[in-house]
């Protein structure tokens, strides 16, 4: 090969190798280019990842602060609850789900007397033990294994109920214990020393008040029957005059004494049904009864004493309404004369108004009667209104100090509405008159023709005594009563046949019999005041009878077992025996005698709820107050006149 293409070739390869240089420097360019970027790209992450990672320090830095002050807060916290559970006066502690203790406060450790024994850890029923043996409980009459396994066992049930327990020192603790989610038990340890003596401070009060309530009821009793004693006296003398031939100056004297002496039973029954309200003993004695016979029958009670005061007593009945109902009568009585009374001695002129409407309940067996007082008198004034039910009130105005009372009418009818289940209100205008309203629920009964029958008194046994069904037990005023005394018809006596001589004795086959003379009914009446027996003589002095006096029950059972008395009115306030223990002992020697038991009408001047049932079970027939109807004691003695004894008014 020549130089020139030596040279040639030497040129192509030194053109070739700086053409590769150079695509070489071009490459390495881009890769330092790329390189370059990439370092800059992980310098741009370096510090990316370095702001984060100081970020994360910084926010790790401040959880730990953060975490280190709730930890010093939870600290605080539990310091504040546990202190706060130290201070107070109860005992408190935590056991766990295997029955030791987790914790407890120093009033509750307190309760053990500061026995070391007793710490976190301690079981339960360890504590109960370490009570008994250390003398910390007082357990009254058990026995020590008999309470333990008595606390144990509430203990281990699943609620356990509270329970009272006393210490060694006089005080009371009422522990409770309540079950944890967890198994955990918390415990309180209630002082209630102070709520106890409380309560028997509390307990002593209400014993000494109705101590005194008994012997309030005590008195009113016997004053009952101090001041019913001589007002028999009195009102029976009255009436005993009133038959008597008088002149009118003479009739007027003894109008007023009686009028007086009722007023008087008036004033008395007041006061004993409000002594009944504050011991809330008024009772109710129901059975069937007439309502338009009985409100009847009260207004033509009343309407003499309104016509003579020129008023108009009216009385509207509802077209349709039925007539028999369940109730007390003698209470109902006693709520509408209260009611009406008040009405008419309130009203100076114009009417008194009585209205009685059914109203339809959704019980079909019982009514809802509305009855309705209206008067045109000197009414109430709007800020007394709400006080005219009260005890011993009266609206104190210029009007009405001038009527006379003893202002518990009202209140003992309010009392009594309230009992049957009612509600009483009143409405009134100052100068223009007044309108009470009641509304009573009543059970209904069939309508049956009226009877006619007249209330009479309290004389029979009551409900429980069904063997005797002619006689009712009726809680009424005596001022209210009233009688019938209509005659009472002869009993047939057969004829007794002439005397005839021996000699002119016709002879027959036929045996010869003659009728002995009907003998006079006896009838023995136990009463120790002198007064009384002077007033029971002259009340029935026209009757046919054989009458002997006992002045005390000593003296009643001796004459019963030597009179033989058909029938005994027996006092129940006597001396040296009273009417109740002779009737028991009288009834003891019958029973032992084996004879029919003679007629008992117990006579009382007490008239307290609860006396008629003692009386009757001592083993009295019936039952009269004083002072004494004539007509009631002339009635029961010709009710207890035997067939064999002559007519009682002396007609052969």
């Amino acid at each position: 090969m020549d130089l020139s293409e030596k040279l040639a070739h030497e040129r192509r390869g030194r053109l070739a190798a700086e053409r590769l240089l150079e695509l070489k420097q071009v490459q390495l360019f881009d890769a330092n280019d790329r390189l370059g970027q990439h370092a800059l790209q992980l310098s741009d992450q370096i510090i990316e990842k370095r702001e984060e990672a100081e970020h994360l320090r910084e926010e790790a830095e401040h959880l730990k602060g953060e975490n280190t002050q709730v930890r010093s807060d939870l600290d605080t916290a539990e310091q504040r609850l546990w202190n706060s559970i130290q201070t107070i006066q109860d005992g408190f502690a935590v056991f766990d789900n295997t029955q030791r203790m987790v914790t407890a406060n120093d009033n509750f450790i307190q309760i053990f007397d500061g026995l070391d024994e007793v710490q976190p850890g301690v079981s339960y029923g360890r504590l109960v033990e370490l009570l008994v043996e250390e003398g910390a409980i007082d357990i009254g009459k058990k026995h020590p294994s008999e309470w333990q396994t008595q606390m144990l066992e509430r203990w281990l049930s699943t609620a356990p109920a509270d329970i009272t327990i006393k210490l060694w020192n006089q005080r009371f603790i009422k522990v409770i214990d309540r079950r944890a989610p967890n198994g955990d038990t918390v415990t309180l340890a209630h002082d209630i020393t102070d709520t106890i003596r409380y309560e028997h401070k509390l307990k002593e009060a209400r014993d000494r008040s109705e101590t005194a309530n008994r012997a309030k009821s005590s008195f009113l009793a016997n004053m009952s029957h101090e001041l019913r004693t001589p007002m028999n006296g009195v009102v029976g003398m009255a009436d005993l005059l009133q038959d008597s031939d008088l002149d009118d100056e003479q009739q007027l004297y003894v109008d007023t004494i009686k009028g007086s002496g009722e007023a008087l039973l008036v004033i008395i029954n007041d006061v004993l049904d409000y002594s009944k309200v504050e011991a809330g003993k008024l009772q109710l004695t129901l059975e069937p009864f007439d309502l338009f016979q009985t409100l009847d029958e009260i207004c033509t009670l009343l309407r003499p004493t309104a016509t003579d005061k020129g008023l108009a007593l009216d009385f509207q009945w509802e077209d349709d309404l039925a007539r028999q109902f369940i109730a007390d009568p003698g209470r109902i009585r006693q709520i509408m004369i209260n009611l009406l009374g008040n009405a008419i001695k309130f009203t100076l002129e114009g009417q008194v108004v009585l209205r009685v409407a059914g109203v339809e309940t959704s019980d079909p067996e019982n009514m809802l009667i509305r009855i309705e007082i209206e008067d045109t008198g000197i009414g109430i004034p709007k800020n007394q209104l709400e006080h005219i039910f009260g005890e011993f009130n009266q609206a104190e105005d210029e009007h009405s100090r001038s009527f006379d009372g003893t202002g518990l009418g009202l209140a003992i009818t309010r009392e009594l509405v309230h009992l049957m289940g009612g509600d009483i209100w009143v409405d009134s205008i100052v100068d223009e008159g007044s309108c009470f309203g009641l509304k009573i629920p009543l059970p209904r009964v069939p309508e049956e023709p009226s009877n006619n029958r007249i209330i009479a008194g309290l004389h029979g046994p009551n409900a429980t005594r069904p063997q005797k069904p002619d006689f009712q037990t009726v809680h009424i005023p005596t001022e209210s009563l009233s009688t019938s005394n209509e005659a009472i018809a002869a009993v047939d006596v057969p004829v007794m046949q002439p005397d005839v001589a021996p000699d002119d004795i016709p002879i027959s086959d036929e045996p010869i019999t003659t009728e002995a003379a009907p003998r006079m009914m006896r009838v023995l009446a136990a009463e120790d005041n002198k007064t009384n027996r002077l007033v029971f003589s002259k009340m029935i002095k026209a009757l046919n009878i054989d009458l002997k006096f006992a002045e005390n029950g000593i003296e009643a059972v001796e004459y019963f077992q030597a009179f033989n008395p058909d029938m005994i009115f027996m006092d129940i306030s006597m001396p040296k025996m009273d009417g109740k223990q002779a009737t028991a002992e009288i009834r003891r020697l019958e029973i032992e005698a084996d004879t029919s038991p003679v007629p008992i009408v117990a006579v009382t001047a007490h008239a307290m709820d609860g006396d008629s049932d003692s009386i009757f079970a001592a083993g009295v027939t019936h039952y009269l107050t004083k002072p004494l109807k004539k007509a009631l004691i002339i009635e029961r003695i010709h009710d207890a006149k035997p067939e064999e004894c002559a007519d009682l008014d002396g007609i052969e």
